[in-house]
């Protein structure tokens, strides 16, 4: 459901631009009815770009020049900013002569519009088209979240930053998307038997979520293997449920290593969030493992320097730091 204000707010913005240039350059005309009646004498073109409208009208009116104002949206300079000028600085001209000024109007779009309701993909091709010309200054996080939600296929549940969030700088969109009322589904694989590390790495590589227990081994287990998950093998799960795992101690561990598990509860977002576990031992920073995570709980088992520390972070804030040990 498209939103027909935020559509036509570069028109509004035009208009305003539009009276304040029409009101300065009647200031501007005044003056350069007086330059010409003055006579010819001749001057040299100072130079305005990167100055303040205002400051640049001024400049020209001391030269006894007259300037002559268009406008042009830029996401690279301020608004009322002087981008260009014709003709160019230190060239000697007739007093009374029309200097162009080509003055930024700001970024087509200054506000973060109201996505929530509407189709992903028209909002995307709306920002192309908004930027086709400019520095993006709105760009959507990928890879997109998407739910379950009775909501059709396609259709943006929420957003960050909210609506009308002034555009000042580049910023990241991030969407939550409806996958349908049936949602996409993964089939688990069988884990059970194969290496607890290297499936702690594909699971995070796959942004399922995940909580590890530990057991000592008994007869006929691996050591640090995988001997239980739930759900099990071959049934279909949507992308947010968190799996089970239960893994053995590992055996042999060397000296200068710690195994041992990091725990905690996160709160749950309404979007996949990056999620990032670091050891950092003297002299280094190592990154365990990268994923998202709909928050709610986790435990992640390690294998690391025993003189480390693990920093749990997300969106690059750190959550939860604790030794190795």
């Amino acid at each position: 459901m498209s939103n027909d204000s935020d559509r036509r707010r570069p028109g509004r913005g035009g208009f305003l631009f539009t009276l304040t240039v029409s009101v300065l350059l009647v200031a501007s005309g005044v003056v350069a009815f007086f330059v010409v009646v003055r006579g010819e004498e001749e001057t040299l073109v100072p130079d305005v770009v990167a100055a303040d409208l205002l400051d640049a009208m001024v400049m020209l009116q001391d030269k006894a020049l007259a300037p002559r104002v268009d406008g042009r949206y830029s996401s690279d300079h301020a608004k009322w900013q002087v981008v260009e000028q014709d003709p160019k600085a230190g060239t000697l001209v007739k007093a009374g002569r029309p200097v162009l000024l080509v003055v930024s109007r700001g970024p087509i779009i200054d506000r973060v519009g109201h996505y929530v309701g509407r189709d992903l993909e028209e909002v995307r091709l709306e920002l192309q088209a908004a930027f086709a010309s400019y520095r993006a200054l709105i760009t959507i996080r990928e890879p997109v979240a998407r739910i379950t939600d009775p909501a059709a296929a396609g259709t943006i549940l929420a957003q960050n930053p909210p609506a009308d969030t002034p555009v000042v700088d580049e910023m990241m969109l991030e969407l939550v998307v409806s996958k349908g009322p049936g949602g996409d589904l993964i089939e688990l694989a069988d884990y059970v038997g194969r290496p607890a590390l290297e499936v702690r790495d594909e699971l995070a590589q796959l942004n399922l979520p995940f909580v590890f227990r530990i057991r000592a081994a008994r007869d006929g287990d691996a050591p640090g293997s995988i001997v239980s998950q739930s759900p099990a093998a071959g049934q279909e799960i949507p992308y947010s449920s968190i799996l089970q795992l239960e893994m053995t101690v590992p055996g042999e561990v060397e000296e200068a290593l710690v195994f041992g598990l990091v725990e905690s509860t996160l709160p749950e977002y309404p979007i996949l969030v990056d999620l990032k576990l670091e050891v950092i031992t003297p002299g280094a920073t190592r990154t365990v493992l990268e994923t998202k995570h709909p928050g709610g709980p986790i435990a992640i088992p390690y294998l690391e320097p025993a003189n480390g520390q693990l920093v749990l972070s997300m969106f690059g804030e750190e959550i939860l730091t604790q030794p190795t040990r």
